[in-house]
């Protein structure tokens, strides 16, 4: 009885530990996590690009395989004569994925093979001594060529003499974006013409802001000039009602003529009030931008101006005197 109860726990405890032996061995995951994409094309060959990484172009040939991550894949294909194709292919974990692609051969596509063939699709220039960073990495000093997917992208500036710069800047897929941001303007003129409205905003190339100040000026002087005009008719029409009260004869003319006088007084009063909020309104956004075409732009002064301010003096040919006149030399 003994020895049997004996035998018996030698066989639960052989059963526990071999339990705990199964236990602690790790399960072997045999699944692929890759596959391969066969491609072909009615070209010889072209370039692909994978998951829009255009840092890594790949010159492919047609019917060869490539190993890519098993799951969906994004698919650029690029060559000239042909515009710009994309397609997503779900690769199967350990199999091989067949596409056959028939593309339109044209003169007239939209390509980007000379972007590809050049190496860049963005140029950058900036003062000398600044750090160009692009989506918060290092991309070069002072000026640099890039490819980078088409689309929006973060571009900072840091200069250890002048400061910071940032902006948001957009490249084309068919153009070569050219970008140039400083500290340092420029595009210099002479003080007194950054007191004309807009002035400094055309010379820095911020034409959102320019074409800001002068439709609001623009507007803000219409309004002025309206109730101003109704103003003066309504004065008028107060002094006639006024001069015919002091004239009346009968004392119910004048109680009426004194009333219509008052109500006329009162539209002046609210014409007077609309007339200063006008006026208030013109020399308050003149002011605001005048001081911040002044000051440097968060973004960083721009390239070369295509409007030139100039002041120069003019001549009357009737009377023979002169006086200064302002003109904006475009270039184009």
């Amino acid at each position: 009885m003994f020895k049997r109860m004996l035998v018996l726990s030698g066989l639960l405890l052989a059963g526990l530990f071999q339990t705990q032996s199964f236990a602690q061995t790790p399960i072997i995951n045999d699944t692929l996590s890759t596959g391969w994409l066969k491609l072909d094309l009615n070209l010889e060959k072209f370039y692909l690009i994978l998951n829009n990484d255009f840092n890594n172009v790949i010159l492919f040939s047609s019917g060869d395989s490539i190993e890519v991550p098993a799951g969906r894949n994004n698919i650029r294909i690029i060559w000239e004569n042909v515009s710009d194709h994309s397609r997503t292919v779900n690769v199967k974990p350990g199999e091989t994925d067949y596409s056959f692609i028939n593309l339109h051969i044209s003169r007239f596509a939209k390509s980007s093979y000379e972007l590809i063939e050049s190496g860049r699709n963005t140029a950058i220039t900036t003062d000398l001594g600044g750090e160009i960073f692009i989506d918060g990495k290092h991309a070069g000093t002072d000026y640099t060529e890039l490819l980078l997917q088409p689309g929006y992208h973060d571009l900072r500036i840091e200069h250890p003499e002048y400061g910071d710069l940032s902006t948001r800047f957009m490249v084309d897929k068919f153009v070569i974006t050219e970008i140039a941001r400083f500290n340092k303007n420029p595009n210099p003129m002479a003080f007194p013409l950054h007191f004309v409205p807009g002035a400094a905003y055309l010379r820095n190339k911020q034409y959102n802001k320019a074409t800001y100040t002068y439709v609001a000026l623009g507007t803000l002087t219409s309004l002025a000039v309206v109730f101003n005009n109704k103003y003066e008719t309504k004065e008028d029409e107060y002094d006639i009602l006024y001069e015919e009260y002091l004239t009346a004869t009968t004392v119910g003319n004048a109680i009426e003529k004194r009333e219509k006088a008052l109500s006329k007084r009162e539209e002046l009063k609210d014409l007077n009030t609309m007339l200063t909020i006008s006026f208030v309104s013109i020399l308050g956004t003149y002011a605001i931008t005048t001081l911040d075409g002044m000051r440097k732009p968060k973004e960083g002064y721009r390239g070369p101006s295509n409007f030139v301010p100039l002041i120069g003096m003019s001549r009357n040919p009737i009377s023979g005197s002169t006086y200064p006149t302002l003109v904006f030399k475009a270039k184009f």
